[in-house]
């Protein structure tokens, strides 16, 4: 029997059942509906997945067919375990009218499911208290974000002293080195999550040193509108002669500079580039994982590096736990079995051979003259 839980992951406001019924409703249906009210009811309860399928009242094809519905728009999100069994099921309230009547995908499937005349009395009826007079101009006060640009380096290290490290911890890249100096240039505003990590692999991928890459971020700043454009960034990456650095190990190289050195330092090609960067954003290998990988496939490819290919192996890597470069080196030089040879049982092989007796031959010569009378009448 598996095992079910069911986790509520947001409040359920007074409006929420009013924005279920009214919204979601022309889009779903009552089964996928009624499903999820039973995923709010039972949530913190014990049971199995048999048990939740048999409260739904629906089959066990109905039940899948409702829930891929609510996974469809967000509603709910789905976790299983086939090893043992175990289902988890994440539940999410239902977004407020206002945020599902401008929702890109929501609100046109929404029109075309019910009309013109009913999207207006659904939108009037929910936004009547959000109008605004066409008249008047909005001068709400925004987040001055401006206070940051005066954020230092002492200010940061204190920040950084007392927030998790979750991109640095994740990356062989000296922050300290190419933070150091950047206060005007790259602001805090600029220091998000998703730009420091963009650019901590993109080093870590082609082997770019912290100060390079300060060279290569500054110019990816519009001094004017003082924008990030990472697209910049990426062209002058690609563009980087990539030093092949004399390692010991040459599987601590990065990517690009591995691929590079077994093309005898023949600068590596933009669509390679791109597949090594999306197997291990994919995948989340590591250098030596990925370098090995490369060595695979340039070796089974004739030194070729077809990204579906690539990635038929790295799926494959990943079932296999693959997550270190001896795990990996093993996989690789592990023996193949022939598919093509027949397996006969010991006995197939190991018969003895005996001499027929005296009455055995005359009885087959006899045999013998009888056929080729009969074959002369």
């Amino acid at each position: 029997m598996s095992d079910c839980k069911i986790i509520l992951c947001d409040p359920w406001t007074e409006e929420s059942l009013a924005d279920l019924y009214f919204l979601y409703l022309p889009l779903l249906d009552h089964e996928a509906i009624g499903l999820y009210q039973l995923f709010r009811i039972m949530a913190d309860v014990s049971c199995s997945q048999d048990e939740l399928i048999q409260a739904s009242g629906l089959s066990s094809s109905r039940f899948v067919q409702a829930r891929k519905n609510l996974e469809q728009f967000h509603l709910i999100k789905t976790y299983h375990d086939i090893q043992s069994r175990s289902w988890l099921y994440h539940i999410f309230a239902p977004l407020d009218a206002r945020s599902f009547l401008v929702h890109d995908t929501y609100s046109r499937l929404f029109l075309q499911a019910v009309g013109k005349q009913r999207f207006d009395q659904i939108k009037t009826h929910f936004t009547k208290d959000m109008q605004v007079p066409s008249t008047m101009k909005e001068i709400s006060e925004p987040c001055p974000v401006e206070k940051l640009d005066g954020w230092s380096e002492e200010d940061e290290k204190l920040y950084h002293d007392h927030r998790p490290h979750l991109v640095r911890e994740s990356y062989d890249f000296d922050f300290d080195t190419f933070l150091q100096g950047m206060d005007q240039i790259f602001p805090m505003r600029l220091r998000t999550e998703q730009n420091l990590t963009r650019i901590a692999q993109l080093a870590t991928i082609h082997g770019i040193d912290a100060k390079v890459m300060k060279r290569y971020v500054m110019r990816a700043i519009n001094p004017n509108t003082h924008v990030f454009d990472f697209d910049k960034l990426k062209a002058q990456v690609y563009h980087n002669k990539t030093k092949v650095e004399s390692l010991k190990d040459p599987y601590a190289l990065a990517p690009v500079a591995f691929m590079q050195q077994r093309q005898k330092g023949v600068p590596v090609a933009s669509s390679d580039r791109k597949v090594i960067e999306k197997i291990m954003h994919d995948y989340h290998f590591s250098n030596e994982v990925m370098n090995v990988l490369i060595e695979y496939t340039l070796k089974t490819s004739h030194q070729k590096f077809p990204r579906s290919y690539v990635e038929k192996i790295a799926a494959s890597w990943v079932r296999l736990g693959i997550d270190s470069k001896e795990k990996a080196l093993a996989q690789i030089q592990a023996p193949s079995t022939p598919s093509s040879k027949q397996a006969y049982p010991s006995w197939y092989t190991q018969v003895q051979q005996e001499e027929a007796s005296d009455e055995l031959k005359e009885e087959i010569l006899k045999m013998q003259e009888q056929l080729e009378g009969d074959s002369h009448v």
